[in-house]
């Protein structure tokens, strides 16, 4: 008993032994995963093949399985083939309480990142800046006539047309006002950034007819944005041509909050401060908000004035036109 009790420890330390060696014995050293912080030898034992670089063996065996082509090698790293991104966001410095690897604040169902940048910025031959980013409001569509219509009725659809199309109108130019008042300041003349310089900020607002104006899903909001977008001389990594999205104004329902925005569309609560549209076009920027902390900015809570460092990072973020 007592031989067959030793033969079995003898056989338990050898293959423990195998086991954990069998990587090195190929000149490939194996990594340690440990919960005690190096405190106790924890090793991690692979499964029975293994790849080691462009070679398939059988740790059991020790025998050479076949060996790959190197592309199949490198194939399980594409990003495009596993959905995994390789690098950090770029703009991750600027979000240290996130981990520079989560998309869309780890909520990709209420927000969006078209491609960490928006608006298009250019600078004259007389040194002058501009930031312009198209900014779409979706508005009531007006009512069909019927063909089928009597006189009275195609005079009343035609007189509740003039009415929608005039309220339209005035949502336009509500929005237009508000943002050239928040970024260009009450003269219109622009805000200066960091370096005294001043930037000029053109909004091109415009209103498009629609049967929902809350935008429907967030699809056939980005579909809105991306039919009204700002062409710009970048191009992706495939070489196709970058266009800036335009931001989408809805009536979307804020929330518990006086806005709300996910990165293209935006949307205010009826009782919002008449600043609160800017604070959420801010967002479409890719500005951030400053709570809990007071910068006295446009980002603030309750939103301030925009100020020389949140012009900064517009200009950066933006695209060259």
């Amino acid at each position: 008993m007592k031989r067959t009790v030793l033969f079995i420890g003898i056989l338990l330390a050898a293959s423990s032994t195998y086991a954990q060696d069998i990587f090195k014995k190929h000149g490939h050293n194996k990594e340690m995963l440990t919960l005690s912080k190096g405190r106790y030898k924890e090793t991690f034992i692979n499964e029975d093949v293994v790849q080691i670089g462009t070679v398939l063996i059988n740790t059991r065996t020790d025998k050479v399985i076949t060996f790959l082509e190197e592309d199949t090698t490198k194939v399980a790293y594409k990003a495009e083939s596993t959905s995994r991104f390789l690098t950090i966001d770029p703009l991750a410095e600027k979000f240290p309480w996130q981990s520079p690897y989560v998309f869309c604040n780890n909520n990709p169902v209420l927000y969006v990142d078209p491609d960490g940048r928006e608006g298009v910025k250019y600078t004259d031959e007389n040194g002058n800046k501009t930031v312009e980013s198209n900014v779409v409001v979706l508005v009531q569509q007006k009512k069909t006539i019927p063909q089928n219509a009597t006189a009275k009725q195609i005079k009343n659809i035609e007189n509740d047309n003039a009415k929608i199309e005039n309220r339209n109108k005035e949502r336009v130019a509500d929005v237009q006002k508000r943002l050239d008042q928040a970024y260009n300041g009450s003269k219109g003349v622009g805000t200066k950034n960091s370096a005294g310089e001043t930037v000029k900020f053109k909004f091109n607002v415009k209103g498009v007819e629609t049967a929902n104006t809350r935008g429907g899903t967030i699809n056939q909001i980005r579909a809105i944005a991306e039919t009204h977008s700002l062409s710009t001389s970048q191009k992706d990594f495939s070489g196709n041509k970058i266009n800036a999205l335009s931001a989408v104004v809805t009536t979307r329902s804020s929330g518990a909050g006086m806005g709300r925005s996910n990165g293209i569309y935006v949307t205010e609560s009826a009782i919002a401060p008449s600043i609160t549209l800017a604070h959420e076009i801010g967002h479409t920027l890719k500005l951030n908000d400053n709570f809990p902390n007071s910068t006295g900015g446009l980002m603030d809570y309750p939103p301030g004035n925009l100020i020389a460092s949140d012009v900064d990072n517009i200009w950066e973020n933006a695209y060259e036109k």
